[in-house]
């Protein structure tokens, strides 16, 4: 319990670092969901290593269009020494295959593996001049780094530092400074730190429970989303805010009954 009440399960995971380093992978034009996970060859979302071959399977600008050569290609671009970045100018757009089968493949060549979890991955870092909204709160929901700015004088092979907390992005090698960029709510930070938007709403929750069965004040760990209380919508996206954590950590300890019943009705069969 006070482990849970100190946040350790959050604490204990990586920052988000002050500087980031990473090589561009860039994809030119509009990028729809249809280009990243074809829906005539995705015919199982499961197969996430399988379907990711798939990906940008059509010829265009700096892209090696068959299976073999993207995955050479971006294989390539990692032996650089630095994690890869997915960047494009207009992404997310949908059409026929969905945000999550999409996403799932843009994770599997930018994204890291997850301990004990075969066959997916999570985090990662994304930029675009424009990203879908449904895209990017998908991305934000597996544990991404996603950056809305101008991509202009980016290309692929380039290297970049990125600075997250002072909107900054520089050329590696030269120093120049590219663009500067703003978060929507430094809550993406913690997002990214627990995984993902609902291990971060579910654990936030959970913590709070633990430290009022202590009796101790509100933690301090975590980002809050900046509301502005002296107004009348302020206050509503507070009590927004409360009710969704509440209701997150309903759903997170119903799932752990129900499988703590279906462990114990196993163990009697056996």
């Amino acid at each position: 319990m006070q482990s849970w009440a100190d946040a350790e399960w959050f604490t204990g995971r990586l920052k988000v670092a002050e500087k980031i380093t990473t090589t561009v992978f860039y994809v030119k034009g509009e990028t729809k969901t249809n280009d990243l996970s074809p829906a005539t060859d995705v015919w199982s979302s499961s197969e996430i290593p399988l379907n990711a071959l798939a990906m940008l399977k059509m010829a265009s600008e700096g892209i090696h269009s068959n299976k073999h050569g993207l995955t050479m290609q971006i294989q390539e671009l990692k032996n650089k020494g630095f994690p890869l970045a997915f960047v494009g100018d207009v992404v997310g757009n949908g059409s026929e295959s969905s945000y999550k089968s999409a996403v799932n493949s843009i994770l599997w060549f930018v994204g890291d593996d997850i301990p004990y979890v075969p066959n997916k991955r999570s985090g990662g870092i994304y930029l675009g001049k424009k990203i879908e909204p449904i895209l990017l709160n998908t991305l934000r929901d597996a544990g991404a780094l996603v950056i809305e700015l101008d991509v202009t004088e980016m290309s692929t092979g380039d290297v970049l530092d990125i600075y997250p907390y002072r909107g900054i992005c520089n050329n590696h090698e030269t120093g120049e400074q590219l663009c500067t960029f703003e978060l929507k709510t430094p809550v993406i930070f913690d997002e990214v730190q627990a995984g993902g938007r609902n291990s971060l709403s579910i654990g936030r929750a959970l913590t709070a429970r633990a430290r009022e069965s202590l009796g101790l004040e509100a933690s301090t760990v975590f980002h809050l989303p900046e509301a502005n209380l002296s107004t009348e919508t302020g206050q509503k996206q507070l009590w927004h805010l409360s009710h969704h954590n509440r209701a997150q950590f309903l759903s997170g300890a119903a799932t752990i009954c129900l499988f703590l019943v279906l462990f114990v009705s196993i163990f009697k069969v056996v």
